[in-house]
């Protein structure tokens, strides 16, 4: 809440807000804050109110008058607006605690007319042909094909990691690109920054200003994404393929199968709803719930602060509304499960793996009939996986500990 409490008799400005139905009620945003709430049609009639200089008495009289709106706390509901950002007093300069872009991030901007080249009739057929041709090489040649051991490597330990972490950076931007590209064509500026997927670091594209366009609008913008790794995985097979009939080596080859698979893996990665991916969007999008994610986690916090006679946890700050009620309790089943499993798999493959490759390291480097290049690579290979897990590791949990005890976070 504000630091001043709303006063009646004030007069307020209005930002420029976008206004979309969802459902039974409204998502209500700016763009240019990166902020969108979900508000009933009685909320987005007192915003009408306070543009058209309706001071919060002269709302709160027409609710006692008896107009058919459902009677609720004006003056607190102000003061949220203004604590948002949406509004502020007439002749007060822009609040200082309004909704800001996340650091580390970079604005993307192309004109509507470029980017709709990417998404044009000719584009579309580029890509079912580069997609087609993709999957007859795979069918006519082993080596286009998935190779799902295409990660287990012998030789060359150190130079594999680096390349293959440079290539699917490379794809990752790609995907990324192509969620920004998608909501340009719709005239929204998206941003770009880094984050991290419990402790994997990603690339992350804030497409929040999508909620400016209708909801089947938004649908191309958030699956852009998954169709750009398609493209790309087709035109890596149809390159090995290539290689694999100019009688290349086998290194570039097992490089780029490998590059397939991880392309897979990221795929099948964005099916983990609990981790706010790009499936899960849709799936929120779809449903007309702004936030699964959070009424989640509201919802396990409500129920920890019941079960422990509120020792733990937080009352939930809102009631979920009875149409999202079953959703949000199906959705709080696979944010449990899949956070045990993700923690599970770091816990149980990964570092074990790690330590594994460590102990290789160690071995050949001790190993006096053991090449001392080898020793170097596998030393190579396992400090650079470590430092990649650590990296990730640590901008996932340093936020924790900065808000440690207010709310579960990510």
């Amino acid at each position: 809440m504000t630091d001043s409490p709303v006063k009646g008799d004030a007069r307020y400005e209005v930002i420029p807000l976008t206004v979309q139905p969802e459902g039974d009620a409204f998502m209500v945003g700016s763009p240019q804050l990166g902020a969108f709430y979900q508000f009933p049609p009685e909320a987005v009639s007192l915003i009408d109110r306070l543009r058209d200089g309706a001071t919060p008495d002269d709302i709160r009289r027409e609710l006692s008058a008896g107009r058919d709106v459902e009677e609720f706390d004006v003056v607190d509901f102000v003061a949220t607006l203004e604590e948002i950002g949406f509004v502020r007093p007439l002749g007060a300069p822009s609040p200082t605690n309004a909704v800001s872009r996340p650091p580390r991030t970079i604005s993307f901007s192309v004109t509507p007319r470029t980017a709709a080249l990417f998404f044009s009739r000719p584009a579309a057929v580029a890509y079912v042909l580069l997609a087609v041709t993709a999957a007859a090489c795979a069918v006519r040649f082993p080596v286009a094909r998935l190779h799902t051991d295409a990660f287990f490597i012998e030789d060359h330990l150190a130079a594999t990691l680096v390349l293959l972490l440079a290539l699917s950076s490379a794809a990752t931007g790609l995907h990324e690109l192509g969620h920004l590209l998608a909501a340009a064509r719709r005239g929204v500026t998206s941003h770009l920054g880094i984050g991290t997927r419990l402790w994997n670091v990603v690339f992350e594209a804030d497409l929040s200003g999508i909620f400016s366009l209708p909801r089947e609008q938004r649908y191309l913008p958030l699956a852009a994404g998954m169709i750009v790794d398609l493209l790309v995985a087709s035109a890596v097979t149809i390159l090995i393929t290539t290689l694999h009939l100019m009688g290349a080596p086998h290194f570039p080859i097992a490089l780029l199968q490998a590059l397939v698979l991880q392309i897979a893996v990221t795929v099948a990665w964005q099916f983990n709803l609990f981790l706010r991916t790009d499936v899960y969007f849709l799936l929120s999008n779809w449903s007309g719930h702004p936030n699964l994610d959070g009424a989640a986690r509201e919802y396990i916090a409500a129920t920890i602060h019941s079960l422990t006679a509120s020792r733990f946890g937080y009352p939930q700050d809102t009631a979920t509304p009875p149409r999202f009620l079953r959703m949000v309790r199906s959705f709080v089943s696979l944010w449990i499960v899949g956070r045990v499993l993700s923690l599970a798999t770091l816990l149980f493959v990964v570092l074990p793996t790690l330590a594994r490759y460590a102990e290789r390291a160690w071995r050949t480097i001790h190993d006096p009939a053991a090449p001392a290049g080898r020793g170097l690579d596998a030393a190579l290979f396992a400090g650079i996986s470590a430092l990649l897990v650590a990296l990730g590791l640590l901008l996932w949990l340093l936020p924790k500990f900065k808000g440690r005890g207010s709310r579960i976070s990510r």
